[in-house]
């Protein structure tokens, strides 16, 4: 049940007359509500810290690929409110989706080329691996690191070593392409068969297409088992480059989002 909240006046202004209801989110460090109101079209409502450059994404992003529109943004005593339109389909988790797992992993294949193939030219959000290395960097410096939940391999280790391992691990070779930069299951929209929406886009940026790619295989083995990993970076195009997947697999762990 949502509790009593505030709303601050841009939000309040644009929901009235909707209801509201909390979905539950693994992980996540944002709340997110759904607002329907008969006669008017749905809404999103996500709330949490850190939400503007998600905002800032999502209009860079409008009319390039299926994002949601943003309706308002505003903070209020340190949180941020995000209202947008709500998109189609149901998401990548949903064991619906996955009862054809051979056209599931072709889908999601189709999903990620969308995103890379959009022209960075004039993209603002640098997600370079040195950029994400410095940040890495900042976060052992400034011992705000967990390894609770790094993969078991890894578990035992202090957080130094494993930034060493990063590095010992990172690829000579980078390509440069619009990545999502969460790309789990969860947030890939699916409806009628389609690619219908992406979501959480605030980690999106020019990086390497394996950003994306490894954070999907990771997903895909959490969600349906490794045996997909291998039909989907064919279906992609990619060749099954372990020791690149790794890389920012455990990347993410120092800079990302908690996986789903």
């Amino acid at each position: 049940m949502l509790p009593k909240v505030q709303f601050p006046d841009p939000i309040s202004r644009e929901i009235q007359g909707y209801r509201l209801h909390e979905l539950p989110r693994r992980y996540a460090p944002s709340t997110v509500v759904m607002l329907s109101n008969r006669g008017r079209p749905p809404l999103v409502l996500k709330i949490g810290p850190g939400l503007v450059p998600e905002e800032r994404r999502l209009r860079w992003l409008k009319g390039k690929l299926p994002v949601a529109e943003v309706v308002a943004i505003a903070s209020q005593d340190g949180t941020d409110y995000l209202l947008m339109t709500k998109l189609p389909g149901v998401d990548g988790s949903d064991v619906r989706v996955h009862r054809d797992g051979a056209r599931f992993v072709e889908l999601l294949a189709c999903g990620l080329r969308m995103v890379h193939a959009i022209p960075t030219t004039d993209c603002p959000f640098p997600a370079t691996v040195d950029r994400l290395l410095e940040i890495a960097e900042q976060r052992v410096s400034q011992s705000v690191l967990e390894t609770d939940d790094f993969p078991s391999h890894y578990l035992g280790r202090s957080p130094r070593e494993l930034l060493q391992t990063l590095h010992d691990l990172r690829p000579s070779d980078m390509s440069a392409v619009l990545t999502h930069g969460d790309a789990s299951l969860p947030n890939f929209l699916y409806h009628r068969g389609h690619v219908s929406g992406f979501i959480d886009l605030g980690l999106a940026g020019i990086s390497d297409p394996y950003r994306d790619l490894a954070l999907a295989t990771r997903s895909l083995t959490r969600n349906m088992g490794g045996k997909w990993v291998r039909p989907f970076l064919r279906s992609y195009g990619a060749p099954a480059d372990n020791l690149r997947l790794e890389f920012f697999i455990l990347l993410d762990e120092f800079v990302g989002a908690r996986p789903g």
